[in-house]
């Protein structure tokens, strides 16, 4: 806060003196908790949860940005607060597989308090994918020819396989398909493929293949 929005805090939240008349004094009884708290309390970082959303993983979070305070935690399932998970740390089990995790911070400082929530995580899941050649897009890296993706290979196979081109690490508009033809847009720019692949009860993974830029 600034000084002026101190003094402008603080006159506001202040409580009269019983002995003040209108004039006589000044803004009575300061208040400091009420006046400086609110301002503090707006500094509370949105959480963020770091883990892998699979059975048996452990998710974390922390509070932050609110000098001072203290936190406390509420994890929840598909949007429904989970039992006694009021820790920084929540272990997944087989009850959340499908659904998806996120987590409310309570700060709390001078008696007053704020909360923030966290995005929720992707949909938990039992097992993840075992990758014995990443993609890899084949074809002439120059204007007007075509370029293709191959997905790699994955153990199990995925059920969905989406595409993704990419120039200069920006998406291209339209271009989805497993098969790519090479514009003029692309002369000179680095051309690289987002591959994400899914299947029900396994961990959605995305991977990138080489950058090649076109001639």
């Amino acid at each position: 806060m600034t000084p002026a929005e101190i003094r402008e805090s603080l006159a506001r939240t202040a409580t009269a003196m019983p002995s003040c008349g209108t004039t006589e004094c000044g803004a009575g009884i300061v208040n400091a908790a009420r006046a400086v708290t609110p301002a503090a309390l707006a500094g509370l970082q949105r959480p963020t949860i770091s883990g892998t959303a699979l059975v048996s993983a452990t998710l974390s979070t922390t509070g932050s940005g609110v000098a001072g305070a203290s936190y406390t935690y509420q994890w929840y399932r598909s949007g429904a607060p989970v039992s006694g998970a009021t820790g920084t740390s929540y272990t997944l089990g087989s009850a959340d597989l499908g659904t998806q995790i996120s987590v409310t911070v309570t700060a709390s400082l001078l008696g007053q308090h704020a909360s923030m929530s966290s995005a929720a995580t992707s949909q938990v899941a039992s097992s993840q994918f075992r990758n014995s050649q990443a993609p890899y897009t084949t074809g002439a890296y120059k204007k007007g020819r075509t370029l293709k993706v191959n997905p790699g290979s994955w153990s199990p196979s995925p059920s969905s396989v989406k595409y993704q081109w990419l120039r200069n690490g920006a998406s291209i508009s339209r271009a989805t398909k497993q098969s790519y033809q090479l514009g003029s847009k692309d002369k000179g720019k680095r051309i690289s493929v987002r591959v994400t692949i899914s299947r029900a009860g396994y961990l959605t993974k995305t991977v990138y293949t080489a950058c090649h830029k076109i001639r």
